[in-house]
């Protein structure tokens, strides 16, 4: 059984996925909890320890999930795939209403304290760098086009991603993160010839992550 303090972290953090950090306050968990607000000042005096306590969890989380992607798939393109699904999943297992917390809170920088910047600039780096290293070995491998920048093809896969998913629950369009990825396989991949090229299958990790990521994503 959870704690007082991670059941708080867990309900702070759906709300916030699916309404922003600005639109949160100490009466939702109240409401949804069951407990006084003394109570939770116990655990969180101020909004912004609730707030960083949050993103520095997810990262942690998040950074675990992707790190154990390799572990499933040794082949980079499915490394990527299985990555690309955790942002999809998220979405999708939701009904369109929640969004990755880096990404929402990310969304609010200007009017957040300036602890949370930083930890939000420190869950983009994690998975930058994480993606720039699954890049790199594909290149390497022969497998991604070996004119592609690592750097900036990190940078351009989880920055579309984050915002795919916000104009996904705009649109209310379940293909739209979907089309996304298809734009990284035409930018990123080598296409194989017909004779080698392996059907298209959901990646494993989505499935995992359903196990692994619900306080995750």
């Amino acid at each position: 059984m959870k704690d007082r303090r991670e059941q708080l972290l867990d309900v702070a953090q759906d709300i916030i996925q699916r309404r922003g950090y600005n639109a949160f306050s100490y009466q939702d968990l109240c409401n949804r909890v069951h407990i006084r607000k003394a109570s939770i000042h116990h655990h969180f005096p101020k909004k912004e320890d609730i707030g960083l306590a949050l993103i520095k969890r997810y990262t942690e989380k998040f950074s675990e999930i992707i790190h154990n992607i390799p572990a499933e798939h040794t082949s980079p393109r499915a490394q990527i795939e299985a990555y690309c699904y955790l942002f999809d999943y998220t979405l999708s297992s939701s009904n369109y209403e929640k969004l990755c917390l880096g990404g929402i809170m990310g969304a609010e920088l200007l009017t957040l304290p300036k602890t949370i910047h930083r930890a939000i600039a420190e869950f983009c780096r994690v998975n930058e760098e994480w993606l720039k290293e699954v890049i790199q070995t594909g290149i390497t491998q022969g497998v991604f086009k070996p004119e592609t920048d690592p750097d900036n093809m990190a940078r351009l896969i989880f920055s579309s991603l984050e915002g795919a998913m916000l104009a996904a629950r705009i649109e209310g369009r379940e293909e739209y993160v979907r089309q996304v990825v298809q734009q990284f396989r035409d930018l990123l991949y080598i296409k194989p010839s017909r004779a080698t090229a392996p059907r298209q299958k959901r990646p494993k990790t989505g499935v995992t992550a359903q196990r692994r990521t619900r306080s995750a994503k």
